[in-house]
Parts: structure tokens; sequence; C-alpha cells
């Protein structure tokens, strides 16, 4: 379907006048035919566009709440999930689930795997500068480095997560990434 203002063009002369021999009545109902058909299948459009990203968001809820008991169910959901949002590049819901599948790998003891999910998200989510996830993601990745004993790694995380918190004034999160700093330092004199 070609837009339907071309068809107006068709119809007004170099001097742009209009040619009143081509506006007749069926020229008109074609042309307000035209411009419905375009407005319905636009709109189609746009809304299975949301359906599409509402879908994304509710598949990733439920593989977080069925992450807290299964994490093999929630990782196998969640491969399906970024197939489809690398498919359909959509990069925020593709972040939300590499960090997800990362941490449904360190609680399964997988820890190289939950590194390279979580370094995936990490990668997506600085490029988009996409803080929600950035501040869970340093959250995940000081707690895994910092479980591992490797502290110096953990802090630098948790001080990345700090100053993300701190840029978008998110205070219950600047309160805990100060908490993670101290719990570093404190484990790293012992």
């Amino acid at each position: 379907i070609l837009c339907p203002f071309y068809y107006v063009f068709l119809y007004i002369d170099a001097n742009m006048k209009v040619n009143k021999d081509c506006l007749n009545m069926a020229f008109l109902k074609k042309l307000i035919f035209i411009i419905l058909i375009f407005i319905c299948f636009g709109n189609n459009y746009a809304q299975d566009k949301n359906l599409s990203d509402e879908s994304l968001q509710i598949q990733l809820k439920n593989a977080e709440k069925i992450a807290e008991t299964n994490y093999d169910s929630a990782f196998s959901i969640l491969q399906t999930i970024i197939k489809k949002c690398t498919k359909k590049n959509k990069t925020y819901e593709l972040a939300q689930a590499y960090n997800l599948a990362g941490f449904c790998q360190y609680f399964k003891s997988n820890y190289p795997l939950a590194l390279e999910y979580y370094q995936k998200s990490e990668k997506i989510a600085e490029q988009y500068s996409y803080k929600t996830i950035l501040l869970s993601l340093h959250n995940h990745l000081g707690t895994f480095y910092k479980k591992q004993n490797l502290l110096k790694e953990a802090l630098r995380e948790f001080k990345k997560g700090s100053s993300v918190a701190e840029g978008i004034k998110d205070s219950t999160n600047i309160a805990s990434f100060k908490n993670d700093i101290g719990l570093v330092y404190e484990l790293d004199n012992k």
C-alpha cells in the first residue's frame, strides 16, 4: 500500500493548484478508504510491537519468579527469551535476560558460565546506559567475586554500583553498595 498522501499529490499540478476534474466523489471515497486502511494497519503494527514488548517483560518476570525455586527451569525459559530478544533486537530485555541467566548459573555453581552471562549483560547495559540493570549487575558481580574471595574485583564492582546509584540518586542502593564495600574491606583485613 502506498502512502495515501501520494494519491493526493497525483491530483495537484505543477503550479500547486488542485486539478478539480480529478476531485470527484468517487476519488474522495477512495482516498478516505485508503487513509483509513493506512491508519488501521499503522495502529495494529504499533499494538503488536507493544504487546511483544509486554510479553517479553511478562516472560522475564515469570523466569525471575521461577528462578527463586528452580534454576534449571528458569534458565530454560531464559534461553528462549534470549533467542527472541536477539532476533527482535530488544537490547533492554536481552540485558535483563543475560543478567538473570548469570544469576541462575551462579546458584547452580557454574561460575564460568555465570560470569559469561553477567559480562554479556554488562556490555549491553553499559552501551545503552541501562542504569537499573547496571545496579543489579554490579551487585551480582560484586557478590560473585566476594564469594570467590576475589576481593579487589568485588570492591571494584560494588564501587561501580555505588557510583551508578549516586548518579540516579537511589538512596536505597547507595546504602546497600556502601554496606557491601564495608564488608569487602572487613574481609580484606582478616
